[in-house]
This record gives C-alpha cells, structure tokens and sequence, in this order.
C-alpha cells in the first residue's frame, strides 16, 4: 500500500490501494501526472495526480471534473500544461467517473445523483486532507460543470474559491443539437447494443490486436494517444454501457438551470462557451450573458471544439492557467 504525500497542512492522508501507469503516458512524452486509485465514498476510484515541486505547501488545489465518458486519460495533457503554466505550484487532482475506468471493476450502473455523491465525497476528501484553510477551485467540463454546482451548492462552507465551467451543459441537453439526435442511444434496448458490438469487435479481432484499433481509427478518425486512450480505456462492454447510461440521465434530468445558486456564487464562476458546440450552443452564451450580465462569460474566439481536450490542450490549458494565477 502507497501513501500520498502528505502536506504540511494536512490533517489525514488519502486512502489508496495501488499505483499505475497510464495507458497515455507509454505514447507521449512523460508527464508529471501519476494515476492512483483512492477510496472515495466506498467506491475505489482512479484519480490524476499532479503534486506542486517546490514548495511545502500548494498554492491551491485545483479539482478536474471531466465530462462524458469521464475517462480522465484525456485530460492529461491539459491538465499538464495548466500545470506547467502555473510554475507547478499547485497541486491537481483528476477524477475519473464511476464505472468509466477499465481498470476498475465496477459491476453496475451509475447514474447522474451516484456521480454527484461521489464527487462531493471527494471534495469531503481532499478539504479533511489539505484543511478548511486551502484555496479550491473546481473545474468542469461539459457533464462534469454541472456536477461542480452540485459540488457547491451541497458543500457551500468548503472553501472552493472558484469554478471553471468549460463548454458547460449546465441545461436543456436534450434540447440541443447534440442532444437531439443522438438521443435515440439513450433509450433501453438502443443502449444495449453499442457496448455488445465493441465486446463483440474486440472477441473477433482477439487474434489480431492491431486490427481493432485500425478499425477504431477508420471510425472514430483518432489517432496516436487519443486512440490508445479509446482502445484501452473506454471501448470496454461496461464502460461504454455506462456512458450511456449518464448519458440517458443527463437528457431526462439536466433541464432546467439552477438560477439560484449560480447567481449566489456568480462571483466565483468563470464561464466558457464554444462558437460551433453543439452541447451547448451559442444561445446558451446568449442566456447566460443576459441573465448574469456582470459575469465572467467568455465565448472562445480560437474556434474550439467541445472535446478540445482532443488536440487543443495547449491553448485551453494556457487559457485555464491564467486565471488560476488570478487567485494564487
């Protein structure tokens, strides 16, 4: 059993049960990123770690909420620019969703509320280790921004002094573009069958191991890290079926935004928006600006896709760093 380092500050250290290598790391240069599985709320989780150097105590701590699928491999290397881009002064913790990890073996579904407890448990977690005093923000993209108003809204004492929502579905997925026509997937019998196709393709392909992931690529056009990521960590028969299965409770329960809080935090939220997401399309910008006109509102100007984290991490990570160094 490995203990994570300790703080000065802290009270308690993280419950773990094993040290891994990352898939993404044995396809690109090394990161300063470690994966660990923790115990957080019962549930052993698979979280990135990014340890401030230097320094005895962290800056802050920044908490990376993904998106769906949650497989925080992807996040990898934004999150090392972020890093790097803060003097690696801050300490970062990825978290990966329940029942979005192959390398964990969860026998169930989670939906939208299981998510939501699991990362409050987590913010319980990390404000026991690091104490009441130090300085956390929140980051969340897509799914994971809306989990962040949970976060916040269930834990309003915690001292989370900001919260970076990155293409945020915090309403109306359903409504969307996105939303309307892959909703079809979302029902019972439809979801089913995308996680029996890939146990399926990778039984007949169990022979020739280099033919899945050419057939991946053809599909999905992903190629080098990106793909070693979908191939071996996400196209699994239980985490495809998971993702699904969020997904069908973010249409039917992510409608209506939560005016109330947003607008009793507004100060500590920073907003970004993508000109061509079709999760969250420009007229959600639209809202939110005139709704919170005084709001930090940003619509990206360097033509971002919603999953930048596919070949933009450089400039997000540029981006997000900035405004962390605004409240070391």
């Amino acid at each position: 059993m490995t203990d994570i380092r300790e703080h000065s500050a802290a009270s308690a250290v993280f419950p773990t049960t094993k040290t891994t290598t990352s898939l993404s790391s044995l396809s690109r240069a090394r990161t300063a990123g470690e994966y660990e599985f923790w115990n957080v709320g019962e549930e052993e989780t698979e979280v990135l770690l990014f340890r401030a150097q230097g320094i005895k105590i962290p800056r802050l701590v920044l908490v990376m909420v993904p998106g769906n699928p949650g497989v925080i491999d992807y996040y990898e290397t934004f999150l090392q620019v972020v890093y790097e881009c803060c003097n690696e002064m801050v300490d970062i913790i990825g978290v990966q969703h329940l029942g979005h990890s192959s390398a964990v073996d969860h026998d169930r579904n989670f939906s939208v509320k299981d998510q939501v407890n699991h990362k409050i448990a987590l913010l319980d977690l990390i404000t026991k280790k690091y104490g009441k005093d130090m300085k956390i923000v929140l980051m969340g993209h897509s799914f994971g921004a809306w989990v962040s108003v949970q976060m916040l809204k269930a834990r309003p004492y915690a001292n989370i002094v900001k919260i970076f929502a990155l293409f945020p579905t915090l309403h109306s997925i359903a409504a969307t573009p996105k939303g309307r026509r892959i909703s079809y997937l979302t029902l019972p019998v439809v979801r089913s069958i995308p996680p029996l196709f890939v146990s399926f393709l990778r039984t007949l392909t169990y022979f020739t191991p280099k033919l899945f992931p050419r057939l991946i690529s053809t599909f999905s056009g992903q190629t080098g890290t990106d793909l070693s990521i979908t191939c071996g960590k996400l196209l699994h028969y239980r985490t495809v079926l998971n993702t699904l299965y969020l997904a069908s409770h973010e249409m039917r329960e992510i409608k209506d935004l939560d005016e109330e809080t947003v607008e009793k935090y507004i100060e500590k939220f920073v907003f970004y928006y993508g000109t061509r997401d079709e999760w969250c399309p420009v007229w959600h910008w639209e809202q939110m600006s005139a709704k919170f006109p005084k709001a930090e509102i940003y619509l990206c100007r360097d033509d971002l896709p919603h999953a930048f984290v596919l070949g933009y991490s450089d400039i997000m990570g540029r981006k997000v760093a900035q405004w962390i160094r605004n409240v070391l």
